[in-house]
């Protein structure tokens, strides 16, 4: 069957829409002056193809670097693969529902449609009717009707079929066409279609309804079948949804074999459906990435970067991941508890304090509680908060999962199937997609790491850089501070922050991939005399050091003393201050090289005197050091020059060699 398209009607449509058009094919462009300007026809960024958006010209182009031009048709045909007048005629006129008008004599008229098939709102309201014609040649022919104006065209955006049912299930099974569809609903499934065919425009259909849902992919027993999968598996990620499985492919039934057909072979539905698979996009539909370069430029940072927000001031940023390390017995889970108790207060929670500094966020708090029971939670929140939660929180901000109680922990992510590669599991997944629907999440806690990790961050690197990678890209998604808690080997002889972060079990890559990570240890050294000053009695394995040893930030790196309380059994920050051990210049000299070093390693490094100076920023230096004078810490880092045992280094993008760092850094002077 051949068709007439009017030419005249469809170029009018276009030009009627142009400014709808051109920001979706070319998303770097920009209007001026009356043109839309461009890089080239391929959507490079630049400005030397001009489209006329006025007067007669409107829709005509030219492209100055290569002096190409054309019409609107051939910026149609360029952006959606067509070549030949006659195919972009159809595929416009397919677009809008434009029916063509048969050459005579090529197939009979149409008459009444063969099936009609009704697209309704939410609340059950016709949105559109698509009316299915079949003809004796096998070909068939679908035409939308819209309800709100009455036009043969689709709405916009274009719905789901079979919504309402839609809305009623957690499991949605996703065919190609409405004939399946609704043949698969008449058996009891949940089932639902994208309006107009395996071709359709995916992103003209408003899939949001499927969000958070468990979708299995059913395709045609063919390859446009599963490349139709493909294409609406990728809109489905990137929702996402719940979960994506796809039916396996069939070698025992025919090309084009489909629901339908199942259903009418009385096949074994359920049987099938419980083969679906986790999806995979095949090989050759696999996009070619997910960066592309020419979208990240200069323009990103021409304007005043946003403040840095934080859940507790200097110390705790939100939208990062970072890391509580200490030994077993600390009592890291009460700190974090303690934390998440005061961020779920009203205002007048703010300015309490935590790891030393005041809380400055309210609102929701999830813990991933990998070992304590409910009931451990239950005694917990007694001792922090005798009488229980009170009044002033908000206890349904308050998201505790103790998962021994759930079946135990879920696993972050995996080995993917027949690679060394990795994929985050099904139940991340999940719980990621509830993570970000929470509004006003503020912490996201896992306690301990090692429960969830589901791969080797002892002996891979790659697996923890994986694992804290994506906690970070949770953190940018849901702008909450992300905490993981994790063990530091045990060692008695930490005495200083460097030596605490060098502690932390596991592959450095762990540290390395977090923004920031606190760290408590022991103070055996300085316990009986903290006690004294404190007119307290002696308690054994109650005292500690606390100090952020790791931050890509200004953090406050005071190192803190802290004793267990023996009402609320979490560690309190305590106003003491142990006058150090006299040193001698040796292990002077010693402590501020380490210093120096750790400055370096985390992008901060000191000067000599001045706003980045070593007696300037003292607070950054270990406790021992802190108590020199001016003068004699200056003179130490002039001698340390002369001797080599540091030197100057040049930052990023500077010139100016005034820095210090490490001679085997390999960035000296």
């Amino acid at each position: 069957m051949q068709f007439y398209y009017d030419s005249g009607l469809l170029k009018k449509r276009v030009l009627q829409d142009l400014e709808i058009w051109l920001p979706q094919w070319y998303p770097k462009g920009r209007g001026r002056k009356g043109y839309f300007e461009i890089g080239d026809i391929g959507g490079t960024p630049g400005d030397s193809l001009k489209i006329c958006l006025t007067s007669a010209k409107r829709g005509l182009w030219y492209d100055f670097a290569t002096a190409e031009g054309g019409d609107v048709f051939s910026l149609w045909g360029s952006n959606r693969g067509i070549s030949g007048f006659g195919n972009i005629l159809k595929d416009i006129a397919g677009y809008y529902g434009i029916s063509g008008c048969e050459v005579p004599g090529t197939k009979e008229k149409r008459g009444s449609p063969d099936r009609r098939h009704v697209y309704l709102n939410a609340d059950g309201d016709i949105i559109c009717y698509i009316y299915r014609y079949e003809y004796t040649d096998g070909s068939k022919e679908f035409l939308p009707w819209n309800a709100a104006n009455g036009k043969t065209e689709f709405p916009s955006p274009r719905p789901l079929y079979r919504l309402p049912q839609l809305l009623k299930n957690n499991v949605i099974i996703l065919v190609e066409g409405e004939k399946c569809a609704d043949a698969l609903a008449a058996t009891g499934f949940a089932a639902t279609t994208l309006m107009g065919g395996a071709n359709t425009r995916i992103e003209k259909t408003d899939l949001s309804p499927l969000k958070g849902k468990d979708i299995i992919l059913w395709p045609d027993n063919d390859e446009p079948g599963r490349k139709y999968a493909d294409n609406v598996a990728e809109a489905l990620l990137k929702l996402p949804v719940a979960s994506l499985k796809i039916t396996p492919p069939m070698p025992d039934k025919p090309a084009k074999w489909d629901v339908a057909d199942a259903v009418a072979e009385k096949f074994d539905i359920a049987g099938h459906l419980a083969k679906a698979e986790i999806y995979e996009p095949m090989e050759k539909f696999k996009p070619s990435g997910r960066l592309k370069i020419a979208d990240f430029t200069g323009e990103m940072f021409a304007t005043e970067p946003p403040e840095l927000q934080f859940v507790v001031k200097n110390t705790i940023p939100r939208g990062v991941v970072g890391l509580l390390s200490a030994m077993g017995d600390t009592g890291k889970g009460m700190l974090l508890l303690d934390l998440a108790l005061k961020i779920c207060q009203d205002k007048t929670g703010m300015g309490l304090k935590a790891f030393g500094n005041p809380v400055t966020a309210t609102g929701s708090v999830v813990i991933f509680a990998g070992e304590d029971t409910s009931d451990e939670i239950h005694r917990r929140i007694y001792k922090l908060m005798p009488g229980g939660l009170n009044g002033r929180i908000d206890s349904a901000k308050l998201h505790i999962i103790p998962l021994p109680n759930t079946g135990g922990p879920f696993a972050i992510a995996r080995k993917c199937r027949g690679s060394d590669e990795f994929c985050l599991t099904e139940e991340f997944e999940n719980i990621k997609t509830q993570l970000e629907a929470i509004p006003d999440l503020a912490l996201v806690v896992f306690d301990p790491l090692a429960s969830f990790a589901g791969l080797d961050l002892n002996s891979d690197p790659r697996a923890a850089s994986y694992i804290t990678g994506q906690l970070a890209a949770l953190a940018t998604a849901t702008n909450a501070a992300v905490i993981v808690a994790h063990h530091i080997r045990k060692n008695d002889g930490i005495t200083s922050p460097q030596e605490a972060r060098d502690a932390i079990r596991g592959t450095t890559a762990i540290v390395d991939g977090v923004r920031f990570a606190i760290a408590f240890w022991a103070n055996t050294a300085e316990e009986k005399k903290i006690f004294a000053e404190l007119d307290q009695e002696y308690r054994p394995n109650a005292c500690f050091k606390g100090a952020v040893v790791k931050a890509n930030f200004g953090a406050d790196r005071t190192v803190r003393n802290y004793i267990r309380s023996e009402t609320r059994a979490v560690l309190e920050e305590v106003p003491v201050k142990i006058v150090p051990k006299t040193l001698s210049a040796e292990e002077f000299d010693k402590l501020l090289v380490e210093a120096i070093g750790e400055a370096e390693n985390t992008g901060t490094p000191f000067t000599i005197s001045g706003i980045s100076g070593l007696y300037e920023n003292r607070e950054k230096l270990p406790f021992e050091l802190q108590e020199a004078s001016r003068d004699f810490i200056r003179n130490t880092a002039k001698r340390l020059l002369a001797s080599g045992q540091i030197c100057r280094i040049g930052q990023t993008g500077s010139s100016d060699k005034k820095w210090l760092g490490i001679p085997d850094a390999g960035r000296c002077a």
